[in-house]
């Protein structure tokens, strides 16, 4: 046993064994803490639905062809989209330079049976495809039984969001939730939660804006 310890190449062997293990080891600490649980933009979805009542709105006809038409030529210009990018003061910016925003109508009840469900489709792959802002302008005729005056509801998808990002390796995963100086996830998916709330009430500020804009400019 002597001999085998004090054996040049014995000794050399267990040092570069050790050698080999510590590089391992540093190799997995430094990934370990290069890649930490971070909020980051990415695929994800941010949508929901803005109703606007007519009962709010006297002096126009929302549901009116022409009221749609104009609400639509102003959803889709620059300065919609300029407006949400700069009411956004994240570190992130989920809205990037040059996102597209396209608007679809419903067709008239009387026309479909089922108006959502015959522009719904394509709204979804342009959203997808293109990386854009999709709103579908939607007349009801009814929101509820206290208020029977209808109006519009503008439902939107976009299809990117803030969500908490983590390695893919199941074992850097597991060696973070063991050591030290790592973020809590937990308070992490409250953060991106908070952040894609943040997202729908700028959306759904900046829609309402162009709505009143648009009334008072067709209202009679």
């Amino acid at each position: 046993m002597r001999r085998s310890v004090s054996n040049p190449r014995v000794v050399l062997g267990y040092v570069f064994a050790v050698m080999c293990l510590l590089f391992i080891c540093l190799l997995l600490l430094t990934w370990v803490y290069a890649e930490p649980p971070r909020v980051e933009v990415g695929f994800g979805a941010v949508g929901g639905t803005v109703h606007i009542r007519q009962s709010e709105f006297r002096d126009a006809n929302l549901g009116s062809t022409v009221f749609r038409d104009e609400l639509k030529r102003r959803l889709e210009s620059t300065k919609f989209m300029e407006a949400l990018r700069a009411g956004d003061s994240r570190r992130q910016v989920l809205f990037v330079e040059g996102t597209p925003v396209f608007v679809h109508t419903t067709p008239p009840p009387e026309l479909d049976a089922n108006p959502l469900a015959a522009v719904l489709p394509g709204a979804v792959r342009d959203g997808f495809q293109e990386q854009a802002l999709v709103l579908l302008l939607c007349k009801v005729d009814r929101f509820d039984l206290e208020d029977s005056g209808g109006g519009l509801s503008v439902i939107y998808l976009f299809p990117r969001a803030f969500r908490v990002v983590q390695p893919a390796n199941s074992w850097i995963v597991w060696l973070q939730t063991r050591l030290p100086g790592m973020p809590d996830t937990t308070k992490l998916t409250a953060e991106s939660e908070l952040a894609n709330e943040a997202v729908k009430r700028d959306i759904e500020k900046q829609v309402r804006l162009v709505v009143e804009d648009c009334v008072s400019s067709l209202g009679n």
